[in-house]
């Protein structure tokens, strides 16, 4: 007999959904940039330059994004909680928004 899964226990993600699945979901291309970069940055260790996240954008998705688009989307997802600027590095960003105590 199937039974309902618990909700942890579904994968919600992407990743082998048939594409005429997704175009029904209306994912905007702003949501699917921010699910990449923070996958870049996941890969990456959790925290990288602009920079380093423009290249792990290119070679995730061959896309080619201006730089004053990834650092304002970075800037606002940083704002958002998603992110954080490392403090004392300019154009650093972590998926780390809490760090331990000293």
């Amino acid at each position: 007999m199937w039974t309902v899964p618990d909700a942890d226990e579904l994968d919600f993600s992407l990743t082998g959904l048939p594409e005429k699945l997704i175009r029904e979901l209306e994912i905007s291309s702003t949501d699917i940039l921010e699910k990449n970069i923070i996958k870049v940055l996941e890969m990456g260790g959790g925290t990288l330059p602009i920079n380093k996240v423009m290249i792990g954008l290119y070679r995730l998705t061959t896309d080619i994004h201006k730089r004053t688009t990834i650092a304002n989307k970075l800037y606002r997802m940083s704002k958002r909680g998603i992110l954080a600027s490392v403090r004392g590095k300019k154009g650093v960003f972590t998926i780390y928004t809490q760090f331990p105590q000293e």
